[in-house]
């Protein structure tokens, strides 16, 4: 596109050029850019945002001397501006296809850890890096494509069994780690080198450790776990004691009783078994009776003070604590403990 001007044009003239050219580039730079030679082609709303421009050239063009000079910088400036601004548009257009397929690769756990690179040419969005399996290639190729369907997609991405970047694990290593530390009774440290992790520290619960080394394997690039967590199951250390043959509660067990049933509120996933025993002294049916008795003197306590007695259970034994020595005091014996279990659910 250019203006050819014969004689010299008047300087709102030039200026009304100007803007014109410029707005033709901001607001119609794609469809110039695909003009085929077809007039027919060219939106109708062009045609009177050019006409405009030969206004005021008709008003003023007998009192001005003409000077073609002018005319031949315009068509030059024209000729560089209008190429200038289609390049632009394209760019932009570009990087910002290429942005957005960046962030969706990254945002991806699986294949934030590797370095993969992107880049739009005309209607061609090409990946180039290399994964370590065809799977995560075809997932990364998935992506790319989503976030622009309209392009051809040139995966060039190499499958081979290539280390992903080592701070990104690394990372991903503790955040993961930082997300399990949020779980209740949960306490461990993490080291990562050369593929393996370690996982140090202590859990209440089996179960969260089995989940712990789940988690972490789960990270790209990493191959093995070595687990030395250790089981700290939660206790509850008071105990209840009682005079011999009875079965009676005085006021300082209603404090116990209360701690027992804060612990209960504070771990609501936690099942209390109360196992009563007695000394060894008398017949063996009648400890076995009374150490049940005890047992359940607390779990009628525990229920008074709001405890859910679905979440109580009642033993007696008949012989004391397996940490009462033969030669401690009795009263040692004639006791009630408490024992956290972890709360089974019946599926039907």
């Amino acid at each position: 596109m250019a203006v050819v001007i014969k004689g010299e044009p008047p300087d709102s003239f030039i200026k009304k050029t100007r803007e014109t050219v410029s707005n033709l580039i901001l607001n119609y730079a794609k469809v110039i850019h695909e003009f085929n030679g077809d007039p027919g082609t060219i939106p109708e709303s062009l045609h009177p945002f050019i006409k405009t421009l030969f206004d005021p050239l008709q008003k003023e063009k007998s009192t001005k001397p003409p000077i073609a000079l002018a005319g031949i910088g315009l068509a030059a400036l024209s000729l560089i501006l209008v190429p200038w601004g289609i390049y632009q548009y394209r760019s932009s257009v570009e990087r910002r296809l290429e942005a957005n397929a960046v962030a969706a690769l990254a945002s991806t756990p699986e294949l934030a850890v590797y370095r993969l690179d992107v880049a739009v040419d005309g209607k061609t969005l090409k990946l180039t890096g290399k994964l370590p399996n065809q799977e995560l290639r075809a997932q990364a190729e998935k992506i790319a494509a989503s976030t622009a369907p309209k392009l051809q997609l040139d995966n060039r991405i190499i499958a081979v069994d290539v280390p992903p970047d080592p701070v990104l694990t690394a990372a991903e290593v503790q955040r993961i780690t930082a997300v399990l530390n949020q779980r209740e009774g949960v306490s461990i440290s993490t080291r990562y080198g050369d593929r393996k992790l370690t996982v140090e520290g202590r859990v209440r619960d089996s179960a969260d450790a089995q989940k712990i080394a789940e988690s972490l394997k789960q990270i790209p690039g990493v191959q093995s776990v070595i687990s030395t967590v250790k089981l700290e199951p939660v206790k509850i250390t008071t105990r209840i004691y009682f005079e011999q043959g009875t079965t009676k509660l005085d006021s300082t067990d209603e404090e116990i009783i209360a701690r027992v049933k804060n612990f209960m509120d504070q771990y609501p996933q936690k099942q209390i078994k109360i196992i009563g025993h007695s000394d060894q002294s008398g017949e063996l049916a009648k400890n076995q009776q009374l150490s049940l008795r005890r047992a359940t003197a607390v779990r009628d306590a525990l229920v008074r003070q709001g405890a859910n007695p679905k979440r109580l259970q009642t033993v007696g034994v008949a012989h004391p604590p397996a940490d009462v020595e033969p030669n401690q005091p009795r009263i040692l014996s004639r006791c009630v403990l408490f024992e956290p279990i972890t709360k089974t659910i019946n599926s039907k």
